[in-house]
């Protein structure tokens, strides 16, 4: 077949070239209305990501459109939590101000403590924060893995606790001999060398009578007329029993969780076994265990007369002990200090012959020997005393026997304060708490080391008893309030 001269001439492959015109102008018109749709969508979800992932990184989503570099950094970086890679993570560089896309910042040093801000944020440090220079100087002395552990035990939340900088303190009292020993032994962190609950800072310096390697052991006998309820007829005696059941138990959760006494070393006998017969027995068990290094605490709640208390039941004369009987069964125990706390009526009777005994004994009862007493109000004001810094009266830090029975008196003098305005008891009937230490020991003598820092959080169901708010007298208003009443 003969080709036409003119591409003109052949009409049939016009009409097919320009089909074919057509139909591929038509698929790229397609093609770019659907590449301008998906540019347009893949340009608005990396706007979208780049404004979330900004609000969510730096709370701002304008971020990554002023800084592009950083948005890069983050697409590229391996671990989205640490876009630099420095090993501190991105929320911790945002609180603390780091720059999250510069690594070179956690090489730095902001506090000038001589560590890296990475290292600080390792040991759980403010990197931005001046800590105590004794602090400081006690890390430097120690290799990574003893400060990591000093940080573990007694940094909170960046905070360094109270008992962490005594224990710098502490240590940084030793010779250079016993700090090397401390380190061989691995007790840097161990703020309790001798294992009986008051650090060694306390042992150190606070009491001469106490020494951080020599155990103070601790024990406590905590005798009430209603302890143990097993129904709720039982239960509904009378208002008074409710209240004894109450404070035995939470001077026993306290003495356990906030003093740390051992619990094993806490004996409770509420009722039916408040027996004279199962405190005897108590008796016996402590004075197997205690030696002279050793303090024991005796809580007696419960009824009493004039010369006696009431161990089991008060109608029955023949579970009433005389004072001058309990003495003797004291006697058998070999300690430090004897410490005696009694809420009973007319308890001021046993001052006389519980503070003398074979051991240095400090007692103390709620009322005076002609007075009624009642609702354990020594007890608990007493134990909770031992941590209120509101009667730290040498301000040492820690509230010493003496110091808390002051405590006591001012709250029970306000208590009593109180009953005169509100329920019109008459002024025979206001307690007048006694207090009784031959040996002088009180203010040296310590029942354990914990001091609330906020004193509103000291347990409600200890310090709290009736419906005003719960205050302290003065010294002086205590005295005058008092003394009127006792003379």
């Amino acid at each position: 077949m003969e080709p036409p001269e003119r591409l003109e001439d052949n009409e049939e492959l016009i009409n097919f070239l320009n089909n074919k015109s057509r139909k591929l102008k038509r698929k790229w018109r397609i093609l770019l209305i659907v590449a301008i749709i998906l540019g347009a969508t893949v340009s608005s979800a990396i706007a979208y990501h780049a404004y979330t992932t900004g609000k969510k990184l730096k709370g701002d989503g304008s971020y990554f459109f002023h800084h592009p570099n950083d948005y890069w950094k983050y697409l590229t970086a391996k671990d989205k939590n640490d876009i630099d890679g420095d090993g501190i993570p991105n929320d911790i560089e945002e609180k603390y101000g780091l720059n999250m896309f510069y690594a070179g910042d956690a090489g730095e040093d902001w506090n000038h403590n001589g560590f890296t801000n990475l290292h600080d944020y390792q040991l759980g440090l403010d990197p931005t924060r001046e800590y105590p220079k004794v602090f400081i100087d006690l890390l430097h002395k120690l290799s990574a893995n003893e400060q990591k552990a000093y940080c573990n035990e007694f940094v909170k939340n960046t905070n360094l606790t109270r008992e962490g900088l005594q224990q710098v303190e502490f240590l940084l009292s030793l010779s250079d001999d016993e700090f090397q020993q401390a380190l061989e032994q691995g007790l840097i962190a161990n703020n309790n060398w001798d294992g009986d609950g008051f650090s060694n800072y306390f042992d150190e310096f606070i009491s001469n009578l106490y020494d951080p390697l020599i155990p103070n052991d601790r024990y406590a006998i905590l005798v009430s007329d209603i302890g143990f309820c097993p129904t709720e007829t039982y239960w509904e005696k009378h208002d008074e029993a409710i209240m004894n059941y109450t404070v035995s138990k939470d001077i026993k959760r306290w003495l356990i969780e906030k003093e740390g006494f051992p619990e094993e070393n806490i004996i409770e006998l509420g009722e039916p076994a408040n027996t004279f017969e199962n405190f005897t027995k108590a008796m016996d068990k402590i004075a197997k265990v205690s030696d002279e290094n050793d303090i024991v605490y005796i809580s007696l709640v419960g009824h009493g007369g004039n010369g006696f208390f009431c161990f089991e039941n008060k109608d029955n004369p023949n579970s009433w002990r005389w004072y001058t009987r309990i003495s003797k069964v004291l006697d058998k125990i070999n300690c430090k200090a004897l410490i005696i706390t009694i809420d009973a009526c007319y308890s001021g009777s046993a001052i006389e012959p519980l503070s003398k005994g074979k051991q240095p004994r400090i007692v103390m009862t709620q009322t005076t020997a002609d007075r009624p007493g009642g609702n354990a109000e020594l007890v608990r004001y007493f134990i909770t005393g031992l941590a209120d810094p509101d009667i730290d009266k040498d301000g040492n830090g820690f509230i010493s026997v003496k110091e808390a029975f002051i405590g006591a008196r001012r709250a029970i003098a306000y208590n009593e304060k109180m009953r005169m305005k509100e329920f019109r008891v008459s002024k025979e009937e206001i307690k007048i708490p006694q207090f009784a230490d031959p040996h002088n020991l009180s203010d040296k003598i310590y029942i354990g080391d914990y001091t609330e820092p906020e004193r509103d959080r000291i347990i409600k169901g200890l310090y709290d008893w009736y419906f005003w708010e719960d205050g302290l007298l003065s010294e002086e208003e205590t005295d005058e309030l008092l003394g009127k009443l006792e003379n």
